[in-house]
């Protein structure tokens, strides 16, 4: 599906000024290069992220028993500057639930062909402003320049951040209220890291607002822990645990504040409330 699409279309990639085409998948490098044999790939470079780390990184490994298998990563696709994504195509439905769901269409490789065309123009744009230090552009085009960058800061801040007074995340709505009201503008063209620190700088006189990982005590009764404990490592580090006598799981977790929100939500749905979660 996915591989094969972009293999046959790589050329109207490149003719887009893509420069390569990547594949990653959470599978190790043998696997990678027997499929790419299997489906005679000559042009998409495989890349494999056997230990899932990178895929947990961009927050799109996923648990998939219902399909007999184990961490995989949710289906995405994003375009790379250098070191920076300027889009991502995220399928919908993406849980942590084990959901027997593998959604195909956004990320489709005509799909993403089409979308990057009609914003080619943007793109052409990014690079001659990178070449040339500045292009005149109409107020549409710096509309969409400067939304697309909005949409990233605040999926990094409200993915990363956490009230300091609660352990918990903020509400996306509270930090964009929070952003507007420190009257902070947008640059389209910096770095999405360096303008979260301008942000968090100006907003934390009206928000607490920290950046440090939270600390969760759990316990979870035996019946349930072989259906929680993968989904749960796969939102945290697990730093110390042990079994207990009845055959219950204790454990220390260490997560962001919008990971704890996704371990609340998964240990009170599989265990319908008998599991105890508490920030320490």
């Amino acid at each position: 599906m996915q591989l094969p699409g972009l293999e046959a279309l790589y050329d109207e990639f490149k003719s887009k000024g893509i420069d390569e085409v990547y594949c990653l998948s959470v599978n190790d490098s043998f696997i990678m290069n027997a499929w790419a044999k299997d489906l005679e790939i000559e042009n998409v470079k495989m890349i494999p992220d056997g230990s899932g780390e990178f895929t947990r990184d961009m927050d799109m490994l996923v648990w998939k028993p219902a399909q007999n298998f184990g961490y995989r990563s949710w289906r995405y696709a994003m375009l790379l500057n250098g070191m920076e994504v300027e889009k991502m195509w995220i399928e919908e439905g993406k849980n942590q639930m084990g959901l027997d769901s593998d959604p195909y269409e956004i990320t489709k490789p005509e799909n993403i062909l089409n979308d990057f065309f009609e914003s080619s123009d943007l793109i052409d744009i990014y690079k001659k402003i990178l070449t040339e230090g500045t292009i005149q552009l109409t107020s549409e085009q710096k509309k969409e320049m400067v939304d697309n960058k909005r949409k990233q800061i605040l999926s990094h801040i409200v993915a990363n951040a956490m009230n300091p007074q609660t352990g918990g995340a903020h509400p996306p709505q509270r930090i964009e209220n929070a952003i507007i009201e420190a009257k902070y503008n947008f640059d389209p063209i910096r770095s999405v890291e360096k303008q979260v620190e301008d942000i968090v700088r100006k907003i934390r006189p009206l928000i607490p607002i920290s950046f440090e990982k939270v600390k969760a005590a759990v316990k979870i009764p035996a019946i349930y822990v072989g259906k929680c404990y993968g989904q749960m490592s796969g939102l945290g580090a697990i730093e110390n645990e042990e079994y207990q006598s009845d055959g219950s799981w204790i454990g220390i977790v260490k997560m962001s504040a919008a990971s704890y929100n996704e371990l609340e939500n998964l240990l009170g749905a599989v265990t319908k409330g008998s599991a105890e979660l508490k920030i320490i």
